[in-house]
């Protein structure tokens, strides 16, 4: 799978973010996107975090979020994004991108955290892919068409015995359905399995 940021506006794109910090266990999110005039805060939010046992520390973030397709984030931008999310007293600025910065600009922002007060993070392209696909159940609900899903085909490999089924992403794994009827029955099962890996937790021993 893959994400077409294509398929999602700009509004979209910030209440996508939104979504993706509820899901983090951030408290009091605050949407400013359909107001306008953000003033360097799109989003913001909480954090209770607990640096050692019966130390709570509740944590403001401000957060940015820039659907760009192409153009990458300049370090006037961004120092400008800091400048105006000073003002409401950040404990943390976060900046959610659509893409990536370059590396001049990451260099940039590792100085820059030296001389400020709050603690600046940046998510990139990879990052923010990582959260949809750990969150994709959700987060498919309110907006479809984000992911692009591949075609993955299954299908019957002859045995006299037993059914089995191969995959054509993966040419070297097979699953294999024991006590079955017919090869109906079988392709069921195997359906019924992937849905069950699909809403599971998977641990390996």
């Amino acid at each position: 799978m893959d994400i077409s940021w294509d398929n999602i506006s700009s509004e979209n794109f910030e209440k996508l973010c939104f979504k993706i910090l509820e899901e983090n266990k951030f408290d009091n999110l605050q949407w400013f996107g359909k107001s306008g005039g953000d003033k360097g805060r799109d989003i913001i939010g909480y954090k209770r975090e607990e640096p050692l046992p019966g130390l709570t520390k509740v944590n403001k973030w401000v957060i940015q979020c820039k659907r760009y397709k192409s153009k990458l984030l300049s370090k006037t931008e961004i120092n400008n994004i800091l400048v105006d999310a000073e003002e409401h007293n950040p404990d943390n600025i976060l900046i959610i991108l659509s893409n990536t910065i370059s590396a001049n600009t990451k260099d940039w922002i590792d100085e820059k955290r030296k001389k400020t007060k709050y603690d600046i993070h940046i998510w990139e392209e990879l990052d923010l892919e990582r959260e949809i696909m750990k969150h994709r159940r959700k987060l498919e609900e309110q907006f479809p068409n984000i992911i692009n899903k591949k075609e993955i085909l299954f299908y019957e490999i002859r045995d006299s015995k037993r059914n089995f089924f191969g995959c054509n992403e993966f040419d070297d794994i097979e699953i294999r359905v024991t006590d079955s009827q017919s090869n109906e029955e079988a392709l069921k099962r195997v359906k019924e399995f992937i849905e069950y890996l699909k809403e599971n937790e998977i641990i390996w021993d």
